[in-house]
């Protein structure tokens, strides 16, 4: 019976993994992966394509409506095989560059094998020596007592990334529905007022709690052993604003393929945990890796009501600039609140200070001593200098990053002296510009913020003059959510840069729907039209459009979309409204 019972469990699997791999191979032939690391920052409207029997595959009973009700105008029920639409929505591609500075011990040296046998916590296996040489990277408190079973190696969000995205999460009660060890429901305790890190593995959750202490802040953290579609399907207490999700990625052998699928992974299916997540809340983060293919992500956008997402490129710069993973985030928040598209953030161990440098078009001038005059004449760059320097950062190390990092820093200060302003005023270093806060001193509560009437404390978290926790605090931090440094967008400067980004949008609008942008009476009607729609609407017809556009055999360009499929579209589905849109339209020629 036993052998029986085993054959039965090895046939299921294999059966699994065959329709997984025959699934991929459809997806490909219906649309090919679209991946971060082609993307250039934009805004840009993207469709997914699927057959309706890969939808049912990779839905798997978990959407809004189940598969049939995705299934738009065009293909018969019966095609089964034809590819067609099955959503759309706006891609918002960012990038942050993170620049992690960690204290490290003197004899953080190589590891001897009987010390790497004792960092693992299962008996007889033994920490790769790659990992081990990171684990600072991953808790800067390592030597301090952290404790993580072998798995969590490669599974823990290394500290620099999840302190970012803890910064940019600060809300009254957030949900880690992966916690794992704790690398981010740490970091989110550090930042929000009440943190639930739900996790299936009872010793994770006990590691998870002793990282927790070590950092000070169990208190704010309520761990909850569970399966995370059970949690959010029983969860009775109060409203969750932001749900965290770091799914298992199937370890190192995930950068072997091409792209990674949502179901290439086997222990946990990503697809009901997202479902589960926005059940919970209107704001769903996820963290991928890199190769990660974007249109599961517009599917599983458009199934959930997500108009918009925000696809964040996260970059590590040493030894060489390099995409790292993407942090993908569904919120409505998305097509409201404008955010740089290059950002560089530096982050020492936590409990130190953290500077945010954005795009010149967000950056506040910084006021900074003029440099002597003539010094950085001594190391501007001939043409074969670059050559040369980089040869001199990869044969002496410190000596050429001692040379680089002067060059740069010289050449910044040249910049912010040009663009601040009275920069030929000759002002002191240190010294505060008229009408500027004090920065508040070590230890000191900075002065409260309101709350923007979401939950939510103020956007971004960030504030001038701010730092971390400091270590003088038992546990190392401050039980108040920590007040971070950096530039922060004052209201009129959002509200200067939404009507930018908003017409980033329309273009991205028509680029789809085949409006020419010389014609500003369409441009206009376009633009008018996403003011008066709910977003989630405005996508739905778009996809319908193209799913109509490609139904007809119209692949002669996307010219005939915007007239011939979407306008008719809006008049079946919306009458009033595409009744007050030509009115309008009839306006604006008159003019």
């Amino acid at each position: 019976a036993d052998a029986a019972a085993e054959r039965e469990a090895l046939g299921q699997m294999v059966r699994a993994y065959i329709e997984r791999i025959g699934t991929k191979a459809l997806t490909l032939v219906g649309q090919r992966p679209l991946l971060a690391e082609d993307m250039a920052p934009q805004v840009t409207c993207a469709v997914a394509r699927r057959t309706p029997r890969c939808l049912a595959s990779f839905l798997g009973g978990c959407g809004p409506g189940g598969a049939e009700e995705a299934a738009l105008e065009g293909p018969g029920p019966a095609d089964t095989d034809r590819v067609g639409v099955v959503g759309a929505c706006l891609l918002v591609v960012t990038e942050m560059a993170l620049v992690h500075y960690t204290k490290r011990p003197k004899n953080s040296g190589q590891p001897s094998p009987a010390e790497l046998a004792r960092n693992a916590a299962d008996p007889g296996e033994v920490v790769s020596e790659k990992y081990w040489k990171r684990r600072f990277n991953y808790f800067s408190r390592y030597d301090e007592g952290i404790r993580m079973d072998l798995g969590a190696w490669f599974e823990v969000t290394p500290e620099s990334v999840a302190r970012h995205i803890a910064d940019r999460m600060q809300y009254h009660t957030v949900v880690d529905g992966t916690a794992g060890v704790g690398g981010n429901a740490i970091q989110f305790a550090l930042t929000s007022q009440r943190v639930i890190a739900v996790d299936l593995d009872a010793r994770r959750l006990r590691d998870a709690e002793h990282n927790a202490a070590i950092y000070g802040v169990q208190e704010r953290i309520e761990f909850v052993c569970a399966d995370f579609v059970d949690f959010a399907r029983t969860y009775r207490g109060d409203p969750i604003d932001a749900v965290f999700l770091s799914p298992p990625w199937g370890g190192p052998g995930h950068l072997d393929t091409e792209f990674f699928s949502v179901k290439d992974v086997e222990c946990c299916d990503i697809v009901k945990l997202f479902a589960a997540a926005a059940s919970l809340s209107k704001r769903v983060v996820l963290y991928m890796p890199r190769h990660q293919d974007l249109h599961e992500m517009v599917l599983l956008a458009a199934q959930h009501g997500f108009a918009a997402i925000e696809v964040e490129k996260v970059l590590f710069q040493y030894p060489t600039p390099h995409l790292k993973l993407v942090v993908i985030y569904f919120s409505a928040d998305v097509g409201m609140a404008p955010r740089s598209e290059h950002s560089t953030k530096r982050i020492g161990a936590t409990g130190a200070s953290i500077t945010t440098s954005r795009s010149a078009a967000s950056t506040v001038p910084r006021a900074v001593a003029d440099p002597r005059p003539g010094a950085d004449a001594l190391l501007r760059a001939p043409p074969l200098a670059g050559p040369i320097m980089r040869a001199l950062y990869c044969r002496y190390h410190y000596v050429g990053r001692y040379v680089l990092s002067l060059a740069a820093a010289l050449e910044r200060q040249k910049k912010d002296v040009g663009c601040r302003p009275g920069a030929g005023e000759g002002r002191k270093l240190g010294q505060r510009q008229v009408g500027a806060q004090p920065p508040p001193k070590i230890g000191q509560a900075a002065a409260p913020q309101p709350a923007n009437g979401n939950g939510r404390l103020p956007v971004g978290g960030v504030q001038s003059g701010g730092s971390r926790p400091s270590d003088g605090q038992p546990g190392g931090v401050s039980r108040a959510p920590r007040q971070l440094a950096g530039s922060q967008l004052k209201s009129n400067g959002t509200a200067k840069a939404r009507p930018s980004f908003q017409s980033r949008v329309v273009q991205a609008l028509c680029r789809r729907l085949g409006v020419d942008p010389s014609d500003e009476t369409d441009v206009s009607c376009l633009a008018w039209l996403q003011g008066q729609m709910v977003p989630i609407d405005l996508m739905r017809l778009a996809a319908m459009a193209e799913s109509l556009r490609e139904a007809a055999g119209s692949f002669g360009g996307a010219s005939p979309t915007w007239a011939a499929h979407f306008l008719p579209a809006l008049r079946q589905h919306h009458p009033a409204l595409h009744k007050s849109m030509l009115e309008f339209r009839k306006a604006e020629c008159s003019k």
